[in-house]
């Protein structure tokens, strides 16, 4: 995800599409996990079940981009920042609101992800099914089933889990979640996009069965004025 203010919704919207894309390979028919092992197997029942029954969080984010050389005007690469606060509620509901200088807002309401970018003076609405944000917010995920496992790895207090599409339809990419485990809590996920930048998104002092106004997930008509 881009981190300049005027890129970070255009970086941002890139990196959910790689997720959706695993996604819609799913429905298609394409995902082949039958070389998954039985424990593999167990635990992505488990992780799916977790994502399932998420109870309304509220948290900070720590987000950082790492672009490869060659990709940006300066043609050396960029590591880029930024940090915020997140509101997830299950099904289908999101909030991140980044720390300025970003003045950037992303709102899932359960059927769209409504992205607000005050520095490109943009409103962009996109299917919430149409997002990587689908995979966690679907509320009725099934790993085995909904995304290629590519790699299950089990370190002391950790698993990571990694799905992928390879396509030549400009939407190739790669998703890892990384959860605390046996005991599951998401800390945080990374996506490799097609252009191989890779944007990693960490949850920090989180806060579980939040009471969550409806008004968080709500997007509203678009009023510069409003940011002033």
């Amino acid at each position: 995800m881009h981190l300049l203010t005027s890129g970070l919704a255009a970086r941002t919207v890139a990196t959910f599409a790689i997720l959706a894309s695993l996604t819609v390979a799913a429905a298609a028919g394409k995902v082949d996990n039958s070389r998954l092992a039985p424990q593999d197997r167990e635990d992505l029942k488990r992780v799916s079940q977790y994502l399932n029954t998420l109870p309304p969080l509220k948290g900070r984010f720590m987000q950082i981009s790492v672009e490869p050389a060659g990709s940006s005007a300066n043609s050396g690469g960029r590591t880029l920042h930024a940090k915020g606060t997140f509101y997830l509620k299950q099904p289908g509901r999101m909030r991140f609101e980044y720390d300025p200088p970003q003045k950037v807002l992303f709102i899932a309401d359960g059927r769209f992800v409504t992205v607000e970018d005050k520095e490109l003076e943009s409103v962009n609405n996109y299917p919430l099914s149409d997002t990587p944000l689908y995979l966690l917010l679907k509320g009725d995920l099934d790993l085995v089933k909904d995304a290629r496992i590519t790699s299950i790895e089990r370190t002391p207090g950790q698993l990571r889990v990694t799905a992928r599409k390879d396509d030549d339809d400009g939407m190739a990419g790669q998703l890892t979640m990384t959860f605390a485990y046996p005991v599951l809590e998401l800390r945080q996920w990374t996506v490799i996009d097609s252009q191989q930048t890779q944007t990693t998104v960490a949850l920090r002092n989180v806060q579980k069965g939040v009471r969550l106004k409806p008004d968080l997930f709500r997007a509203t008509d678009y009023d510069f004025e409003a940011w002033d």
